[in-house]
């Protein structure tokens, strides 16, 4: 058993991923995308794999999840076992496990879900986007799949926005490397590695064999490789690459390889497809190619030349009123001229565009590959365009050379058809293979219905162009030195290779030409070989070495590219001598005076010590080299110089600075020389052991000279404006300082200023400070500076100041002073005016505080400091002994409300501050009040620096307030927790003087209550009446009786009042409403916090039951309603749930038209306008949340709504208990509603449901669940041709929507017979000579032998899952005679997992009924059997359906046949028969075309024979073409598919004539088509050809002229007529008269003594063709005469008939046959007999005209010369007129 459940979950697996191959289903692609996640969660269970080893999936990130992971998958126990005896260590362990293992599928489920959302958003876009592109392409008159193929989908899924979904990513098989993947392939199969961005192994050869259009002309290649991989894998599936490439090979190769070939790639496709799939798939191909064969009309596209000129529809004829004449104002006219003119034109653009060549446009029109290298392989596209108004066959003509090949050619569709449609394209990817540097050239030739085009093929390289100048000059260089120039040469031309050569080795070989560099006289040129890309650049390097004595120096080199042509380039360069000479002194050009030379001596002027003098030297270069100096100074060391080393350039001035910075004050002497450095010995001209030399080119002497520093000062003497008041700043007239010398001086005025009297410093000068800025500096030579003094007043009184100014030598740093100056002024005392005499604080509260503003003004020019300070001494408070209190009251006012001193405090603010000049200054007087009553006296000192005190006296009066507090009691009554409960307070103040009060609650705050009042504490004005509002709130239930105060500052004790309430909590009544019954209205207004007087509280009822029902549908939702009361003013939050068989909350809603305005894309409910759309919509939206709610597996669920909020004060809130089920048992939960301040309330809730979970899944193809034919759901295999080679199978979908694993067992039973019992014995009643006897037997059950078999026949259906069973038809069933067969599938279900649900044992009443999968009942005494069926159930006959096929017999059902559903053929004799292999080249009467259907709609497969002189041109459909013998091939057609056969009839050779017995005029032949089917049968189709013989009937058949003179002729007419409808081809013969017989034609029984003579009788025709029919000859016409006897004035004239010739030539009646006969080829032809006898006797012959291919006819003429003179000639004559 375990052997057979294996091998059947074996099959299943493998019939798994083959499910609905031509329709396709969402499941079907994500278990192909995931395949790997769901083969490992749908394993089956006796399958289970081994212990895997404990790794975390690529999804699992979080050090949690990963433990629990390994945790869970690992082999050896996840508990301690050491622990097994600590049982509460063991749970807390495996509630760890199981919360690290939920937060794992947490994060998968997380992860899973934004994959899933991801695509489809961008599936969603992607599909917006296509539509917009289709509505586009619409707008210009293109339809995709039609007039262009079908695009590639805009979808792209983003590997950066899919790795955060883990293992579920890494799984899912993308667009985007599906792409890349057929990317690469196509790059590798068509050689463009470089394009591709791909690394090419090595350089490809091209391949010599020829294109597949030159190989394969039939229509069968073309189309069997071109459609193989679409429809004709192996085994009808989808063929692969591979396969297809295997068998194309097949077709080419002969003997034993094929089979294997063929097996080996069939044994590769692991995939295989039934008929009916591959019926349907074909049937989806062959719709996608129909839109293909619309017309395409081209009149929508603007670029054609008929747009809006050409009608789809002929317009009606116009009325003619003549030959090419027509009625002018004639609608149709206008219309058909309009028409036909438009045609007209554009048949004359179209023959324009024919004469010009411009029907075929070819971009580009020539291809050029530049710059080729040998052994690689080019490629570049050709695109041809139709540009005509009709379809073109085009053929491409290879090129000639090897080296250019058309690689692949692509057309339109994907089909090589040769046919170019309007506007089309195709595609030519040529490649060129050079094998060599060479130029190429060849040509392409497209061959079109109009002509030829060539497209030239050209390959050539670009000859390098280099820019090296043909000179190369590296310039001067010393004598013996060494020199190196670069050139820098660039390639615009071509790559190409180069190397350089000596011109000496022109004729060397290059193998043995080896040096590196070129070495030609004193150059040498590298390096010798290079190669140069185009735009490339690169160095060329000449070095130049003169060794001999001469100036200049030249050479020569060539260069030699690739192709051997020599270019010569010169070398140039030159040795000269130093040559740097002074050109100037301190600016002035000594070459400009030819009297100035360099001096030998520089002299500098007298220079303070500190300062410098400079004089400057040009040095100038004369040559081309540049060299390098150095100037050396031998001597004192005051002289220096700049610019000492360096470089002099050629033709450049070099400035050299020499500066004197003496150092003491004495004289100074040096020597400057100037030295050339590092000269080659050999250009020096001296002998030295050293290569390289310093030489001088100049010296000279300097002298110079140094002095001391001095400073001039005016004025000397310096007074201040005005006198200074003390701490007064004043500034005094500036002093000027200036530097007269030339060097720069340091100067400071000295610290030490003293008191001038008499001219001497005396003593210091202590009334004022002086300051001088600036007080020191530095001065340049010339430069002046003006210092300032300013003195600030210390001391009252005048002084008198000399101040000293210093200066400092540079070099050593001594001071000495330079001059004095003296500074002169007065300092006098500054004072304080005060606004007001004395300051009043008026009247002060106890402990209160009063601010004083004292203003006051400063007298004196300059800002003074004050400082105020109150005098102790003088300071008087009396205390008013009316208010004072004694020190006991004090000790009980709160510490917030404390006077901390008793008397008054006196406070400034600021206590010092700075008053400006003239200015006014304040200043806050604060007075601190304490706690006593007193009147305040006090004195303050103004002290200004330190000039004497200035003082004012202070006054005030400090007074306590008078407060009360009018309620003394608050009652508030009932009260309920947490509500608010306001009343007010009234507070009096009596008193002139504000306070401060607060509100405090004796021992701090109330854990029963809170109060807050408003405001708790504040500001109370004098005389204020203010009205406090308190807020009590009820914190826990129960009798509050509190005394409250208030503190009033400065009052000694603080006031009271008395608080009483009774608080309760929330109280809740549960009512449960009918259907349709109303809740109970509410007590009162929510906003009442206490219930009114006139209102009475309800009585509590006791708690209800939510009894659903005992018979409730299975996946029928229930719905009860309970009214719940709040009694109480008391919001309070609520909680409702049940206990077990809680439901899963449902996602929110997304928003319905959320900014979008006419868009109904959002909305889920109403997107179908009908009413089915709507059912089936909100149908699957509720099995949508029915699989959310109940996704625990509990079978039921129950939602309550709302399941929290908050219930509001005296209101009714209405609780709706909905019951959500998918599995058939008695559930009994609990409802608990938890409110706040409220005790729980348990309801108890009971459900009973009845039903089966397992159904039909809708989108089964041939599944009919309508029920309207057949009681039971229908399959239908449809129609099934006997002998049919594979079996045809169905697919069955089951679903299980419950939430137990169900295993389904199939059987098949007669028709009729599912619903009938077993009958297990067979009673029988027998009448006997006794009685009646009455026999039981044991009946055996029925061997019901099924046309139809079903796989798997058992299977285990998961948990909201589905599972697919193949329905198989045999192909032995299939073998009878055609009709009827069905048979009835029933599945039993078996329930293999557990039902999560409760216990019964509390299961009240007496009967509890439960039907679990089907119809089962149990009493309550029958418990443990309830409970045993719950566990493990069985359903009989949980699902039927009716299999249902037809046996048909093939065939295949002519159009448009004729009566007797034969193929005719009627042709002439005379038509011949070419070699025909193509239909365009068979006669018309020859060929005959007729359409062959399939009418069933199954496929059948076929091949065609002919019997007789018929064979098979070509046998062609939508998805075939064959030719000639390839027509015998087995052919598919589709249902409803038709297939054209064009049948030709090879006419046979006539019968050959027997005797002179005339052949019959009419042949006829027969034949049969022959259809043999490939299962066996065969219909045949007759087929009849008629060939018809022409003939020719000559009128007379004998004629005699009678008697002619000799001389003269006689003339006869005669006329040949065609009976037939065969054009009779006829040549004139002579039959002579021996050896004929005589066929009793009249007149051939001639006179023994007549001559034979032929000569003597002429014909106007010796041949010609007679159509046929013949016409009869025409009579004469007759006139009417002409009425005399008329009245001159009848009513009606007479009309008149007259008899003219038409023309004047035509005056005789045979003249006029004639004429008819050449006007109408039908009328009987004329041919005019001349007879000329020679002589006077009889003459008879006998004429015979031979028709070709036909019977001939004789003709007899007789006649007699004579020589007599009466004889009279006939003319003509006309046959039968003859007298």
């Amino acid at each position: 058993m375990a052997t057979t459940a294996a091998g059947a979950a074996d099959e299943d697996a493998k019939k798994q991923a083959h499910d609905d191959a031509a329709v396709g289903s969402i499941s079907h692609i994500l278990r192909t995308l995931f395949r790997g996640l769901y083969e490992e969660s749908e394993a089956p269970e006796e399958e289970a794999p081994g212990p895997a080893p404990a790794e975390a999936p690529a999804c699992i990130t979080d050090e949690a999840s990963v433990a629990s992971l390994r945790m869970e998958l690992q082999t050896e126990p996840w508990f301690d076992p050491k622990q097994r005896g600590d049982p509460e260590a063991t749970k807390a362990l495996a509630r760890k496990r199981a919360l690290s293992i939920a937060k794992r599928l947490e994060t998968q489920r997380t992860q899973a879900d934004d994959l899933l959302q991801y695509m489809k958003v961008q599936t969603t876009k992607a599909k917006r986007e296509d539509k917009d592109e289709e509505i586009s392409l619409k707008k210009i008159g293109l339809i995709q799949n039609a007039h262009l193929p079908q695009h590639r989908s805009t979808l792209e899924l983003h590997k950066g926005d899919m790795d955060q979904s883990g293992k579920f990513a890494d799984a899912l098989v993308t667009a985007e490397d599906l792409v890349e993947a057929n990317r690469r392939d196509v790059a590798i199969q068509s050689g463009n590695y470089a394009q591709a961005g791909l690394t090419m192994p090595g350089p490809p050869l091209l391949e010599e064999d020829e294109p597949a259009y030159y190989k394969q002309t039939a229509s069968f290649s073309k189309r069997c490789s071109k459609l193989l991989p679409i429809s004709h894998g192996p085994n009808g599936g989808k063929a692969t690459a591979e396969f297809v490439k295997t068998f194309l090979a097949t077709t080419k190769s002969q003997g034993p390889a094929l089979e294997e070939k063929v097996k080996q790639a069939r044994k590769k496709r692991v995939d295989q497809m039934t008929g009916d799939e591959e019926w349907a798939n074909d049937t989806i191909l062959r719709g996608m190619r129909a839109r293909q064969h619309f017309l395409r009309n081209p009149r929508y596209d603007p670029s054609s030349s008929n747009h809006n000129t050409r009608l789809t529809v002929r317009p009606p004829s116009p009325r003619m009123i003549g030959k090419d004449v027509y009625v002018e104002g004639d609608p149709m006219t206008i219309a058909f001229d309009a028409t036909y003119a438009a045609s007209q034109r554009t048949f004359e653009k179209t023959q324009a565009a024919v004469e010009s060549h411009d029907l075929i446009a070819v971009e580009p029109a020539s291809l050029f590959f530049r710059n080729h290298v040998p052994a690689q392989i080019y490629e570049q596209t050709l695109h041809i365009r139709n540009t005509s108004a009709i379809s073109r066959r085009l053929r491409l003509l290879r090129p000639q050379s090897r080296y250019f090949k058309v690689a692949r050619v692509k057309w339109p569709g994907g089909e090589d058809s040769g046919v170019l449609a309007p506007g089309m394209s195709v595609h030519a990817l040529i490649k060129f293979a050079p094998d060599s540097l060479k130029d190429f050239e060849d040509r392409l030739v497209v061959v079109s219905e109009e002509g030829e085009v060539n497209i030239s093929l050209t390959g050539k390289r670009d000859p390098p162009i280099l820019d090296l100048p043909s000179v190369l000059d590296v310039g001067a260089c010393l004598l013996g030195g060494v020199i190196e120039k670069t050139f820098r040469v660039t390639n615009s031309g071509g790559p190409g290779a180069f190397r350089l050569l000596d011109v000496c080795d022109r004729d060397v070989p290059e193998h043995l030409i080896t040096y590196q560099e070129v070495r030609t006289g004193a150059f040498v040129v590298g390096p010798a070989r290079f190669s140069l890309d185009t735009d490339q650049s690169m160095d060329v390097h000449v070095t130049f070495k003169p060794e001999e004595g001469r100036p200049s120096y030249d050479a020569s080199f060539l260069l030699i590219d690739e192709e051997q042509h020599a270019t010569t380039y010169s070398l140039k360069g030159r040795a000269e001598a130093i040559q740097v000479r002074v050109a100037g002194l301190d600016g002035v050009d000594l070459d400009s005076h030819g009297d100035y030379k360099p001096p030998s001596t520089l002299n500098f002027d007298s220079v303070c010590l500190g300062s410098s003098s400079v004089h400057a030297l040009d040095l100038v270069n004369d040559g081309e080299l540049s060299l390098s100096y150095e100037v050396r100074i031998d001597g004192a060391s005051s002289f220096t110089y700049a610019n000492g080393d360096g470089t002099i350039h050629s033709e450049q001035r070099s400035n050299v600075a020499v500066t004197y910075a003496p150092s003491a004050n004495e004289a100074s002497q040096a020597i400057l020389r100037i030295m050339i450095k590092q000269i080659p010995r050999q250009a020096a001209g001296i002998t030295s052991d050293e290569d390289v030399v310093d030489i001088e080119v100049y010296s000279c002497v300097l002298r110079g000279r140094g002095h001391l520093a001095r400073l001039e000062i005016a004025p000397g003497a310096v007074a201040f404006p005005r006198a200074m008041y003390l701490g007064e700043s004043v500034a005094s007239n500036a002093v000027t300082v200036t530097n007269p010398t030339d060097s720069t001086v340091a100067w400071a005025f000295d610290d030490d200023q003293r008191i001038t009297v008499d001219g001497s410093l005396v003593q210091d000068a202590p009334q004022a400070s002086l300051v001088w800025l600036p007080s020191g500096g530095v001065l340049e030579p010339g430069q002046s500076v003006d210092t300032v003094a300013t003195a600030t007043g210390l001391e009252v009184g005048s002084y008198d100041v000399s101040c000293g100014l210093d200066i400092a030598d540079q070099l050593s740093g001594e001071t000495h002073e330079a001059g004095r100056v003296v500074v002169r002024g007065e300092v006098v005392q500054a004072r304080i005016k005060f606004e007001v005499p004395e300051v009043d604080l008026g009247l002060i509260a106890v402990g209160g505080r009063k601010d004083y503003e004292l203003k006051f003004t400063n007298t004196a020019p300059c800002g003074v400091d004050v400082e105020f300070q109150e005098v102790k001494d003088h300071l008087e408070a009396v205390v008013d002994d009316d208010d004072s209190v004694d020190e006991g009251a004090t000790a009980t006012v709160a510490d917030t409300f404390v006077i901390d001193h008793d008397a008054c405090a006196l406070e400034f603010d600021p206590p010092l501050l700075r008053v400006p000049a003239k200015s006014q200054g304040s200043i806050l007087v604060r007075c601190a009040a304490g706690k006593r009553p007193e009147r305040l006296r006090s004195v303050v000192t103004c002290a200004c620096n330190r000039a004497p005190p200035q003082y004012m006296s202070i006054r005030g009066e400090v007074q306590a307030p008078k407060v009360y507090l009018k309620e003394t009691s608050v009652p508030l009554g009932v009260v309920y927790v947490g509500v608010p409960v306001e009343r007010e307070l009234t507070l009096v103040n009596l008193s002139n003087l504000s306070t401060k009060f607060k509100f405090e609650r004796p021992g701090g705050s109330s854990p029963a209550f809170t109060l807050v009042f408003e405001p708790r504490s504040g500001e109370l004005e004098a005389k204020q009446v203010l009205t406090i509002s308190i807020k009590y709130t009820a914190l826990t239930a129960g009798v509050v009786d509190e005394v409250l105060g208030c503190k009033v500052f400065g009052c000694a004790l603080p006031l009271g009042f008395g608080l009483r309430a009774t608080s309760k909590n929330a109280v809740l009544a549960y009512e449960l409403l009918g259907e349709d019954q109303a809740p109970p209205p509410p007590l009162c207004d929510s906003n009442c916090v206490q219930l009114p007087d006139d209102v009475q509280l309800p009585l509590v009822p006791p708690l209800p039951s939510l009894n659903f029902g005992t018979d409730v549908p299975l996946f029928e939702r229930r719905k009860m309603r309970i009214a719940v009361r709040n009694l109480s003013a008391i919001a309070a939050p609520f909680n409702f749930g049940c206990s077990k068989y809680a439901a899963e909350p449902l996602p929110p809603e997304k928003p319905r038209f959320a900014n979008k305005i006419l868009d109904d894309a959002h909305d889920v409910e109403n997107t179908f306008q009908s009413e089915m759309g709507r059912t089936y919509v909100s149908k699957r939206l509720l099995q949508k949340q029915d699989a959310i709610v109940l996704k625990k597996g509990n079978g039921v669920a129950f939602a309550v709504e709302p399941s929290t909020g908050q219930l509001t004060p005296w209101g009714v809130t209405v609780v709706t208990v909905t019951a959500f089920n998918n599995m058939a048992s008695l559930f009994n939960d609990t409802l608990s509603c938890e409110v706040e301040t409220a005790p729980t309330a348990s309801i108890p809730v009971s459900l009973a449901v009845i039903g089966c979970p397992l159904t039909f899944k809708q989108e089964c193809a041939g599944l009919d669940l309508t029920l309207t034919k057949c009681k039971d759901p229908l399959l239908r295999f449809g129609q099934v041709t006997i002998g049919h080679p594979s079996p045809p199978e169905k697919h069955i979908k089951i679903r299980n929507d419950g939430p137990v694993d169900a295993r389904i067992s199939w059987r098949l039973v007669r028709e009729g017979l599912e619903n009938a019992e077993r009958q297990f014995v067979e009673c029988k009643l027998m009448a006997t000579e006794d009685g009646v006897s009455t026999s039981i037997e044991w009946k055996e059950p029925e061997v019901y032998e099924s046309p139809f078999t079903i796989k798997p026949i058992s299977r285990v259906v998961k948990a909201h899952a589905e599972a697919t069973f193949t329905m198989i038809l045999p192909s032995e069933s299939a073998t009878g005679l055609p009709g009827r067969i069905a048979s009835v599938a029933v599945a039993d279900a078996e329930w293999v997992s557990k039902l999560q649900v409760s216990s019964h044992d509390s299961v009240e009443g007496e009967t509890a009924k439960l039907t679990s999968l089907g119809a089962l009942h149990v009493q309550q005494s029958m418990k443990s059997k309830l409970l045993k069926a719950r566990k493990a159930p069985k359903v009989t006959a949980a699902l039927k359906v009716c299999l249902d096929a037809r046996i048909v017999e093939p065939s295949l059902r002519m159009e448009k046949a004729s009566k007797d559903s034969n193929i005719r053929f009627r042709t002439w004799s005379t038509v011949e028969v070419p070699p025909v292999t193509l239909v365009k080249h068979a006669p018309k009467s020859l060929h005959r075309k007729t359409l062959l259907r399939n009418p069933l709609d199954v496929p059948v497969s076929c091949s065609l024979s002919l019997d007789g002189p018929f064979s098979l041109l070509r046998c062609f459909s939508t998805e075939f073409s064959y030719l000639g013998a390839d027509c015998t091939s087995t052919i598919k057609l589709l249902p409803a598919q038709s297939m054209g056969v064009d049948i030709l009839f090879e006419k046979p050779p006539l019968p050959v004539r027997i005797g002179d017995k005339p052949l019959p005029l009419e042949h006829l032949y027969r034949g049969d088509l022959n259809i043999t089917f490939s299962t066996g049968q065969l219909q045949t189709i007759a087929l009849k050809a008629t060939v018809l013989s022409p003939t020719l009937v000559v009128q007379p058949a004998a004629h005699a002229f009678g008697v002619v003179r000799a001389d003269k002729t006689s003339e006869l007419l005669v006329f040949l007529s065609n009976p037939t409808e065969v054009e009779a081809s006829w040549s004139l013969r002579h039959v002579p008269r021996a050896g004929r017989k005589n066929d009793g034609i009249d007149g051939d029984n001639a006179r023994p003594d007549s001559v034979d003579d032929p000569s003597v009788f002429a014909f106007e025709h010796v041949a010609g063709v007679v159509a046929g029919p013949s016409l009869p000859l025409r009579s004469a016409a007759a006139c009417v005469p002409k009425d005399f006897m008329r009245d001159a004035r009848p009513l009606f004239a007479q009309t008149l008939t007259e008899l003219s010739w038409k023309g004047a030539a035509v005056t005789s009646l045979a003249q006029s046959l004639t004429n008819d006969a050449a006007a109408n080829p039908r009328a009987p032809k004329p041919v005019r007999v001349t007879f000329s006898p020679k002589r006077n006797v009889r003459y008879c012959s006998r004429f015979r005209f031979d028709v070709h291919h036909g019977e001939s006819f004789d003709v007899v003429l007789q006649g007699a010369g004579s020589y007599e003179e009466d004889v009279l000639p006939r003319h003509v004559r006309v046959a039968g007129r003859n007298r």
